[in-house]
């Protein structure tokens, strides 16, 4: 089409600026390849999507202007502004008074980067990154928006060390609460986790407090290993049958 016509130009001469950044830039011809764009729901042309990581079914439609500049400094923007480089200590505090994201710091943890860099670009819309490359303290810590201790990566950090996947399931872990009456929005978060789920079925809020506590606490010892949540059973009734369990409540079940 002739807009996909005046687009080309500038797409090729962004591609050979964005390959000195290892960014490939591929063009699709959807009529030769009308599987592939009918599975990716191109629907308008030309279309630009963004693939993070490797990752084909998560692309990002690209919405800004379609000339070199704009598509190269976006995508060199979105590679380097997904992990914020700092200097010192004092440069941290900003960033914990005022994200409403979890704040992710790597103190001095240099072996990290890479997998820091590439875990950085599938998370940076859930998460800050910062790091910290001259420091004595190497540690890995998660802060909580308006929470003043952080959370600390306890285990071997050379585990991480090429292991985007152990990474990413850490982050997504430690920012879900140990026990809580879960929205849909919070619900697929603890899928994403890929952990058993503990379901706890309660049918008053009376119930629900009675044993908010004693969940709690297993979800403390069990950090890492299961998560737990508590599900209105008048709300979520499919979800019993699911489990094929007897509708008899207050009601437990492990899905795994």
């Amino acid at each position: 089409c002739l807009h996909s016509q005046i687009l080309l130009p500038h797409l090729e001469e962004a591609a050979s600026i964005l390959k000195e950044h290892n960014v490939p830039v591929v063009q699709v011809d959807c009529e030769a390849n009308d599987l592939l764009c009918s599975q990716q729901t191109i629907i308008t042309y030309p279309t630009l999507k963004i693939f993070k990581n490797g990752h084909i079914f998560e692309g990002q439609i690209y919405r800004g202007a379609k000339i070199t500049d704009d598509i190269t400094q976006h995508m060199i923007q979105l590679y380097e502004a997904s992990v914020i480089y700092l200097n010192s200590e004092d440069e941290i505090q900003p960033f914990l008074d005022n994200s409403t994201l979890p704040v992710v710091i790597s103190r001095g943890l240099t072996a990290l980067n890479e997998t820091y860099q590439e875990v950085s670009l599938d998370l940076n819309d859930d998460y800050v990154f910062l790091s910290l490359l001259d420091s004595n303290d190497k540690s890995l810590s998660v802060y909580l928006p308006n929470a003043t201790e952080p959370i600390l990566f306890d285990a071997d950090v050379s585990s991480l060390v090429g292991n985007p996947i152990a990474l990413s399931q850490w982050l997504r872990v430690v920012v879900l609460p140990y026990f809580v009456d879960v929205t849909p929005d919070l619900f697929s978060k603890y899928i994403s986790s890929s952990l058993p789920l503990g379901y706890f079925f309660y049918t008053s809020k009376e119930e629900l407090d009675d044993y908010t506590e004693f969940f709690t606490e297993l979800g403390k010892e069990n950090r890492g290993h299961i998560n737990f949540i508590a599900l209105d059973s008048a709300l979520y009734p499919n979800h019993v049958r699911f489990l094929n369990m007897k509708v008899q409540f207050p009601l437990f079940a492990i899905h795994n």
